[in-house]
């Protein structure tokens, strides 16, 4: 079981709470001198005099915030802290200063300066130089916390609001895979919906000194936690525009799971395609890049892409050229007057279909290829709607020999899809976001790797030259009620 569970998530709204962590009283205490002079007027203020009050109080409440973060950085620079005099400058930097702390603020400002400076002069070995995560630009190792250890895990993501779904089968999948491994540390988990900034959800985490990272989630909310370069071992929940040091990132990704299709391809040596897509920008998207990385390793194969127009039934005519195998018909029909027996002739040299459109139009190509007698043509779905489970389970029994490559599916969820009862709160594939997100972390020959594909049990990994890493849609085989997963294309990882 996991060790002492902090309990931020159960009173982090809570503001008494932390108030002895989160406030610092100010040199001047200037609301309280105010209220002792007797400065409130007796009578009722007029309307302008109000908004004069109100805009003056205001003022003031902006004042002791920036002497509070002042405060902060000078108490960081004491404790040689230098990346925490960053954060505070960098937060004072998207204020208005006022006049009256321009002069401490320069003061902090050479300060950080001259520590950048030292850092990089040459007598500073390599190793002291990587320590500081300001000036780390590369991947480095992770430093995930040994899992026998009495460390601290900060987990930031949204419990409320909007993503809560998310956010709390993330949590869930965490929570599972640091117990399956013995985790006997403590997990700090923080709800980030509730803070009204990333700076704000800063200040109360970094009391807990934390050794990791899990999150955020949200891709802003990532963004901006980023930027507060914090030097702690952060693995975000998201695709990250660029990571640096001691951070990585890891989320789903339909691009990236194009290369299931490949494989499947590759291990059949099909080499000649059919993309049918519908006139929806997404389709359009994912059949492009399909296209790219298909012609980029096929050389030797035809490659067609058709755009249902009106119906499957009539794109697919068109493009296997049944169309003019019935026009050669009716001409040749009219021709002699005569009423011939007639069979369709479609060409022979496609060896697989790719559709990336909805449910229900991929469902209907099966059907239609058996029409014609096209069962050496193997039918490969990859939808641009992911269909909900629970309309998956109503359509099973109609699929024909079609490989479908969908999210991750738990066991109680392939239940639950093979089954007809009302559905569960079964988990998905945020849940094995958290799930994989262990795996990763824990094992530094898969963090600290680049360019790796990997098979989990919840998926195939992917990882980048920067440590952004893709969780990829699964390959299952769909007939006639049948939902399998399928797992010849590519290897296992062996932990």
């Amino acid at each position: 079981m996991i060790g002492s569970i902090l309990p931020m998530a159960s009173f982090a709204s809570q503001t008494t709470a932390w108030q002895d962590l989160v406030s610092m009283e100010s040199s001047k205490p200037i609301d309280n001198q105010l209220i002792a002079q007797g400065d409130w007027p007796a009578n009722p203020l007029t309307s302008g005099k109000k908004t004069t009050q109100n805009n003056y109080l205001e003022n003031q409440v902006e004042r002791i915030d920036q002497e509070i973060i002042l405060l902060r950085a000078e108490l960081a620079q004491k404790n040689s802290d230098i990346n925490q005099v960053r954060i505070y400058i960098n937060q004072l930097n998207r204020m208005v200063v006022l006049p009256v702390f321009q002069k401490r603020l320069a003061v902090l400002k050479l300060y950080l300066t001259m520590a950048k400076r030292s850092s990089q002069t040459p007598s500073n070995s390599s190793a002291n130089a990587l320590n500081s995560s300001l000036y780390v630009s590369s991947m480095e190792p992770l430093r995930f916390p040994d899992i026998s250890d009495k460390s601290i895990i900060v987990i930031l993501l949204p419990l409320t609001g909007p993503y809560a779904q998310a956010g709390n089968k993330v949590l869930s999948g965490l929570k599972s895979g640091l117990e399956a491994n013995s985790f006997q540390g403590s997990l700090a988990v923080f709800d980030t919906a509730i803070y009204k900034t990333v700076f704000e959800l800063w200040e109360i985490v970094k009391y807990y000194d934390p050794d990791f990272i899990f999150g955020p989630l949200q891709k802003q909310t990532a963004q901006q936690w980023q930027g507060l370069k914090t030097g702690i071992p952060t693995f975000y929940f998201n695709s990250m525009n660029a990571l640096v040091g001691y951070e990585r990132a890891f989320s789903p990704s339909k691009s990236k799971g194009l290369g299931q299709i490949l494989s499947i391809l590759e291990n059949n040596q099909f080499n000649n395609v059919l993309a049918l897509t519908d006139s929806s920008e997404s389709a359009k998207k994912l059949e492009a890049e399909f296209y790219q990385a298909w012609s980029s390793l096929n050389s030797r194969g035809q490659y067609q892409h058709q755009t249902i127009e009106k119906t499957v039934g009539q794109s697919i005519e068109a493009a296997m050229n049944i169309n003019r195998s019935e026009e050669r018909y009716r001409w040749l029909q009219r021709v002699t007057e005569s009423t011939f027996e007639f069979t369709p002739r479609p060409r022979r040299d496609i060896e697989a279909v790719v559709s990336f459109i909805p449910q229900n139009k991929a469902i209907q190509v099966g059907p239609i290829l058996d029409f014609y007698q096209l069962n050496q043509i193997t039918h490969i779905w990859y939808p641009n709607q992911t269909p909900t489970l629970d309309s998956l389970r109503k359509n099973l029994a109609s699929w024909q020999q079609t490989y479908a490559i969908l999210p991750v599916y738990t066991q109680a969820e392939l239940a639950f899809i093979k089954s007809n009862t009302q559905q569960e709160d079964i988990n998905g594939p945020f849940y094995a976001l958290g799930q994989v997100a262990i795996e990763i972390v824990k094992n530094s020959a898969i963090s600290d790797g680049q360019n790796l594909h990997i098979n989990t049990e919840f998926g195939a990994v992917s990882s980048n030259m920067t440590g952004q890493f893709h969780l990829l849609p699964v390959i299952y085989w769909v007939d006639q009620g049948v939902l399998e997963r399928v797992t010849e294309f590519s290897e296992t990882f062996t932990k």
